[in-house]
């Protein structure tokens, strides 16, 4: 039995021996609903390149990753040699790289087909793609092929679109036999090709006694076809060649180049049309350092447009969605004796070497401790900075980083000693202990920037009881006002907590905001968010009492004012002119700021309690004075601005410019709209002409229109008051509580 179980095992062995071979295909990476294959390692990308050298060239593909080639690489798109065979079979898709890199590439071509990335294409489009690697092809012997690489594509035969394509990839040819050789960064043959936004960082070098073509970023084939490049730059070493150009060579009629750079010439044998080129140097040979460090200039990134952006590390230019690492400093190939010193804040140096003939740093920093000679100095010769905590530090643009209350104050005192103009920028949350002094006066107007930075200053608060007996300006700012329409003071992204308090002081007058006591012309208030409780009540008998949430007064002119997204929430008391944004402005409020305040997309949301006749909401206030008012009043509101009546009453803006805030039609909509959006039974509505000037319509101050809405009934009532501002606004009252009376 055992011996035939043997048996019997040996035979399946040996049947198993004899079956054939199954190769397992590769799976196939997964499509999305646009049908691009997703390519997501090594694998993937070599199963596109079999699909497209079988003969399906249309197929398009997206990288999902960065990809590492460990094996040497055959291009995608296969070329005829046109002796043996005539059958090309290009890449003609979409291959997308999204923002990828695809690396470790080794084409070693010895056969005459185009060496790149991609072989052959024809009709394809390649985009946002990074390459490094290498790419070496050695014209063969004999044949009639000319030798094409590249560091992308090897051979364009027409139609072919690169943009957003950076390659990193060292091209070498050796051509010692009578074929033409064509090198380019991106592609070696590049007829019919469009360049556009691409960059060439690798080296060029053609080896060899025969014709060879360079061209920094493409070469045209000798017996012509059109290419357009624009916003392109090589910073690549080109070496050898019989025709050379920086930027592209044999540029046939047809061709243009526009708004390019490079370290060589803009072309070989010019024949198409340049313009807006900038070559910073010939050819860059042994000694190239020098000139490719030209690339760092500034003007290039201009030439270039917005697709460039100027490397952190580097220096050179470099796609706007590409790191800084993919951008490494030409090695220096000179002699680096000279040491280099180095001061640091924190009592050390540096120690670098550097070469003596193109001052470029090699090697690592070596820090070492710093020794004071007495007199401030460190061994190395450098001064010890001095730092002063106090003072900010400023930006490349000149805005001071504001980081603790020390600076603040340092930045308010220059505001207020006429450096009206800085600009400043919050980098912290900052908590005030001190009272605080307002940044801005009279004399001397902020009139520069404050970007509150999306940060908070709490702790606001004034010693008003050591004030002196004279007019008082608080709040963050004093006076805010601008230059001109082109110099507008801005004062944006903050939000503000404290406590403002003002009681029994006897002074002139007190004009009190958050954010800033006055506002003048030129200046803009935008994304500011004040939480301050406030309460201005000075002694009995004071004047020129000016209580807002945000602003204490806007000054009469107002041109080119505004306020925009600006929200208080903190609770407002005053016994003059009071308001939840702002406490009094003699001028016109207006959606549009040129001539008139603007107050856009802003709101009130404390409570807003006035002593004084002049108070917005002051029927509101006489309605709740009497207990129990609650069980019968719901609400009202507050339509200081037009904005305000269009958007919360819904009053039509027809009405508003054609009949005006002050008419029976507006009057009327405020009442109606008020009823309906509190769902009231009864509702009520003044506007009018309080003076003490008029609206420049020639109507006369005391104009005043009361209006009463219920369900079934609507009456308007026109008034012809007289007094002053706050007597007007007492009789208005009145006359609305004796309409309600005979509504009722």
């Amino acid at each position: 039995m055992k011996k035939r179980i043997i048996a019997l095992l040996l035979a399946l062995v040996m049947v198993v021996g004899m079956l054939p071979t199954v190769a397992l295909a590769a799976d196939a990476p997964i499509q999305d609903e646009d049908g691009y294959y997703q390519l997501t390692n090594e694998a993937d990308l070599k199963w596109f390149r079999d699909k497209v050298n079988a003969g399906e060239g249309t197929i398009n593909a997206r990288l999902m990753a960065d990809v590492t080639l460990t094996e040497s690489w055959t291009p995608i798109g296969v070329a005829a040699d046109y002796v043996t065979s005539y059958d090309n079979k290009p890449f003609s898709g979409i291959f997308d790289g999204n923002e990828k890199t695809i690396s470790g590439l080794n084409v070693t071509e010895t056969a005459g087909n185009p060496a790149a990335l991609f072989g052959m294409a024809k009709n394809a489009t390649i985009k946002k793609l990074v390459v490094k690697g290498t790419v070496s092809s050695t014209a063969p012997s004999g044949g009639y092929m000319p030798v094409y690489a590249g560091g992308v594509v090897g051979q364009s035969d027409g139609g072919v679109t690169l943009e957003e394509v950076a390659s990193y990839v060292d091209v070498t040819m050796t051509n010692s036999t009578s074929n033409t050789g064509a090198i380019g960064g991106l592609a070696g043959n590049g007829y019919g090709i469009t360049i556009k936004n691409c960059a060439n960082y690798g080296k060029l070098t053609a080896e060899g006694s025969a014709e060879a073509h360079i061209g920094g970023l493409s070469a045209i084939s000798p017996w012509g076809g059109k290419a357009a490049i624009e916003n392109s730059v090589n910073v690549g070493e080109i070496v050898g060649g019989s025709t050379v150009g920086g930027l592209i060579t044999k540029a046939n009629d047809g061709t243009t180049v526009k708004n390019s750079a490079t370290v060589g010439e803009p072309a070989g044998t010019l024949g198409g049309t340049f313009e807006n080129c900038l070559a910073t140097a010939n050819t860059v040979g042994a000694d190239g350092v020098e000139i490719v460090a030209d690339m760092k200039d500034a003007k290039v990134l201009t030439t270039l447009g917005s697709a460039f952006k100027k490397g952190e590390k580097s220096g050179f230019p470099i796609l706007t969605w590409m790191t800084d690492t993919e951008v490494e400093e030409p090695e220096c190939k000179h002699e680096h004796t000279e040491p280099k010193y180095e001061s640091k804040n924190d009592g050390t140096h540096t120690v670098t070497t550097i070469c003596k003939d193109c001052g470029q740093t090699i090697g690592e920093a070596k820090t070492e401790d710093c020794t004071d000679k007495g007199d401030g100095t460190c061994v190395c010769g450098y001064k010890f900075p001095v730092v002063d905590p106090s003072v900010p530090e400023q930006d490349t643009d000149g805005c001071y980083q504001i980081t603790n209350e020390t600076q603040l104050k340092w930045f308010r005192d220059k505001v207020n000693a006429g450096d009206v103009a800085i600009k400043g920028k919050l980098m912290n949350d900052i908590t005030l202990t001190d009272a605080w002094a307002p940044i801005g006066t009279s004399e001397s107007k902020f009139a520069g920037e404050f970007d509150g930075n999306g940060k908070t200053i709490s702790g606001l608060h004034f010693d008003v009881q050591d004030m002196p007996e004279e007019s008082q300006s608080l709040g963050l700012f004093g006076t805010i006002g601008g230059k001109d329409k082109d110099h507008i003071a801005i004062v944006r992204n903050l939000t503000l907590e404290g406590e403002i308090k003002v009681e029994g002081k006897t002074a002139q007058g007190f004009c009190v905001g958050a954010a800033a006591a006055y506002l003048s012309s030129f200046s803009t208030l935008s994304g500011i968010t004040t939480n301050v409780a406030i309460v201005n009540a000075p002694a009995s008998g004071v004047t020129s009492v000016r209580t807002g949430g945000l602003v204490g007064m806007v000054l009469s002119s107002g041109r080119y004012t505004n306020i925009e997204c600006c929200r208080n929430i903190g609770s407002v008391t005053g016994t003059g002119e009071t308001g939840g944004l702002i406490g009094y402005h003699s001028g016109s409020v207006s959606y549009y700021g040129e001539y008139y305040v603007a107050v856009r997309n802003s709101c009130n949301e404390g409570t807003v309690t006035g002593t004084g006749a002049c108070t917005g909401g002051l029927i509101g206030k006489l309605l709740t004075d009497v207990p129990g008012a609650s069980a019968v009043y719901k609400g009202g509101v507050i339509s200081y601005v037009n904005e305000i009546k269009h958007r919360l009453l819904g009053v039509e803006q027809e009405i508003l410019d054609v009949c005006t805030a002050v008419s029976r039609e507006t009057a009327h909509e405020m009442a109606r709209g008020a009823r309906e959006r509190l769902a009231a039974d009864c509702a009520v509505s003044v506007t009018g002409l309080a003076g003490p000037d008029g609206d420049g319509t020639g109507r006369p101050v005391g104009l005043v229109y009361i209006a009463v809405d219920t369900a079934g009934f609507s009456f308007c009532k026109e008034l012809h008051l007289s007094g002053d501002r706050a007597k007007i606004r007492e009789q208005a009252a009145d006359a609305v509580f004796q309409l309600i009376l005979d509504t009722i």
